[in-house]
């Protein structure tokens, strides 16, 4: 009986160390199959944010494209002066014409504009004449037009008449459809003993 028990004891001591090389290498194995599953996770997340980075500029340029051939482009296509027509106080006007070369309605058009004997360097800063003046927010629908007109003073008149040229210029603030807010410049060379106008 104990030849018996030390063999099995040997054999059982045999048998543990012929199973352990294989834990071993399984264990190995386990390892390097996470390692490389945690890659593959780490390079989807990586993919997936770049993707979704390039769908959101993608889907920005879209609209800004959209929005570009969609919304209002007002200008100043016209300035003259013309009667009144008033019978009763009959008076020079200014009639400044915008425009709106657009697809969209511009929203609160509104415009500001004065005056100079000389021509001008900055917006608005020193007009020099007494030809200053601005209009209530108006709705200026796609390729329609809208007269502002305003009645000169005595004061800008013998001024602009007695002077070889004359510069009206100012600008023009609207809004788009998308809420946006755009301003349009314009100047204009007037000689008044032919009035002609010059862009």
């Amino acid at each position: 009986t104990p030849t018996i028990t030390k063999e099995r004891a040997s054999s059982d001591e045999k048998q543990c160390c012929e199973e352990s090389p294989r834990k071993g290498i399984w264990e190995a194995i386990v390892a390097l199959a996470t390692a490389v599953l945690a890659g593959i996770t780490g390079w989807l997340v990586v993919y997936t944010k770049k993707l979704w980075g390039t769908t959101e500029r993608v889907a920005n340029e879209a609209r800004e494209s959209s929005e570009k051939q969609l919304r209002a482009y007002v200008c100043n296509a016209h300035l003259e002066i013309a009667d009144s027509g008033d019978k009763i106080e009959p008076n020079k006007i200014l009639v400044v014409r915008m425009r709106n070369l657009g697809k969209t309605p511009a929203n609160r058009a509104s415009i500001r504009a004065s005056a100079t004997t000389t021509e001008p360097i900055h917006e608005i800063d020193n007009p020099g004449m007494p030809l200053d003046f601005g209009i209530y927010p108006q709705v200026v629908y796609p390729s329609k037009s809208y007269d502002a007109k305003f009645v000169l003073s005595k004061e800008f008149l013998v001024k602009a008449f007695t002077s070889p040229t004359v510069y009206v210029f100012g600008y023009i603030d609207y809004a788009d459809v998308f809420g946006k807010l755009w301003r349009s410049m314009f100047c204009w060379e007037w000689e008044p003993k032919t009035n002609t106008w010059r862009p």
